[in-house]
């Protein structure tokens, strides 16, 4: 019956040297990848030397090629499934972006056309043959039975009641958040 080695530090190194190629070209022949295989190959060999006193002397090689060809394998289902993590967190950070920026234009569409149908008729008219049909003055003058001056006055005044309406909004809006957290803190 063969007696089996305590595998001391020197022994070991002569294992390392005479298995460490044919390990790492099994590695990167599943892995693709020049480092990880060499990490898998390390992880390797600190496994055989914490396990120094159970692997058998005449088949520590083929524990060695089990031992790495199941840690490349591992290795490889784990970047998959990272991988996929990565998509999918990435996905729904788009999804998420998206959904907001959505809701963000939505809201903001709002507040512009509540503005707008805050206008006199005319601005109105002004504005939407100004800023939607990209008429000059003259155009809009021509087309609303006015003068060019009027026009102006009429899309500079519809412009400023927009403004002022849309910073209101932005205003309470600010407002109405402080107040939220103010109220949370007080709690």
């Amino acid at each position: 019956m063969n007696e089996i080695p305590v595998i001391d530090e020197r022994y070991f190194n002569g294992i390392v040297q005479s298995h460490y190629d044919t390990l790492i070209r099994t590695a990167i022949r599943i892995t693709n990848h020049q480092q990880s295989a060499e990490d898998i190959v390390q992880e390797t060999f600190l496994r055989l030397w914490q396990n120094r006193d159970k692997v058998l002397n005449y088949n520590t090689g083929g524990w060695l090629y089990t031992v790495t060809k199941h840690l490349a394998y591992k290795h490889i289902k784990k970047a998959k499934r990272d991988n996929l993590y990565i998509q999918l967190h990435t996905c729904g950070e788009n999804w998420h972006t998206d959904v907001e920026d959505h809701l963000l234009r939505k809201e903001n569409q709002v507040t512009f056309d509540t503005a707008y149908m805050q206008l006199p008729q005319k601005q109105q008219a002004v504005y939407r043959l100004s800023r939607e049909q990209g008429l000059s003055r003259q155009e809009i003058a021509s087309q609303l039975s006015i003068s060019p001056n009027t026009v102006k006055n009429h899309l500079l005044k519809a412009i400023q009641s927009m403004k002022e309406h849309i910073q209101t909004v932005g205003l309470m809006s600010a407002l109405f958040v402080f107040y939220q957290l103010c109220k949370r803190l007080s709690k």
